[in-house]
């Protein structure tokens, strides 16, 4: 996973641009998120390039992205986004990888900017949401949501 990291993001209703915003074209939502990670990369790159002296592209290829279309793939997409670093054999156990939001989500003795009451909520509290990331899913039944 030292090549890749995965982002979940839900973005808030509406997002106006200009006179108004539509669903398609150049204004749709999808575009305008894209848009903006766009910017995000570049400028990280160009951030990074400076401080190591270095020239050229940073990352190998255009990020890709997927809408959310149900609920049952939203579930099943966060525990994909946890497990990762299992699957890719970085850690044995997608739990105590530390760069995960599995444990800001379930530790709520700790602070977070990560809207951690509505990913629970979604599931039903702490208890059922490890249950969700345990019980209901194996690595194998998430080979579909890779790129590759």
């Amino acid at each position: 996973m030292s090549n890749h990291f995965h982002l979940l993001i839900r973005v808030k209703g509406t997002i106006p641009v200009g006179d108004g915003a539509h669903g398609v074209g150049i204004h749709s939502t999808d575009r305008l998120v894209s848009k903006q990670f766009g910017k995000l990369f570049s400028s990280y790159t160009q951030a990074y390039n400076k401080t190591c002296l270095r020239t050229g592209a940073l990352l190998e290829r255009p990020f890709k992205r997927k809408l959310v279309g149900t609920e049952s793939y939203l579930s099943t997409l966060l525990f994909y986004v946890h497990a990762n670093p299992q699957l890719h054999s970085v850690v044995t156990d997608f739990r105590e990888y530390p760069h995960s939001s599995y444990q800001s989500h379930i530790d709520i003795s700790k602070s977070t900017r990560l809207d951690r009451t509505f990913v629970l909520d979604w599931f039903g509290g702490v208890d059922a949401y490890c249950r969700a990331h345990t019980d209901a899913y194996d690595l194998e039944s998430i080979r579909e949501f890779t790129f590759d």
